[in-house]
């Protein structure tokens, strides 16, 4: 039997790992979630200019047809996956910041000039998750 891959991920079990957070974020999204932050996470307050923000704004692709959007909203940045509420995202650096709910970081990548291209997903354990930033044909 073939092993599912994609040549955007890096392990073949990324693409499970990715379906798994989109149908948990559509799973919990009539559900209010308070989780605990991780070992050694600490939420600290980060002033992070709105200019700055508003550049991780924007629709990232986990899987063909499956996206995570990134909203600003009242200077919050949230992420929210397909039919779910958006979810806080914790600053941890300027351009790092933490999804409580599901106990990722999230961190923004861009390009030499500073153009936000992509997002990873990162777990304690180290798996990392790439979701590139996309625009979509319906916006």
């Amino acid at each position: 039997m073939k092993r599912l891959t994609d040549s955007n991920f890096r392990k073949p079990s990324s693409i499970l790992y990715s379906t798994l957070i989109t149908l948990c974020l559509t799973l919990f999204s009539s559900i209010h979630l308070i989780a605990q932050t991780s070992e050694g996470k600490k939420e600290t307050t980060i002033s992070i200019s709105t200019e700055k923000l508003t550049s991780y704004t924007g629709d990232y692709e986990m899987n063909p047809g499956s996206f995570l959007k990134i909203l600003l909203v009242n200077d919050t940045l949230k992420a929210q996956g397909p039919g779910s509420p958006a979810m806080e995202l914790i600053p941890l650096t300027e351009n790092r910041f933490f999804l409580k709910v599901f106990g990722v970081d999230i961190a923004f990548v861009g390009d030499s000039t500073g153009k936000i291209e992509k997002l990873l997903m990162i777990r304690d354990d180290g798996q990392t998750l790439e979701a590139k930033k996309v625009i979509k044909k319906d916006d």
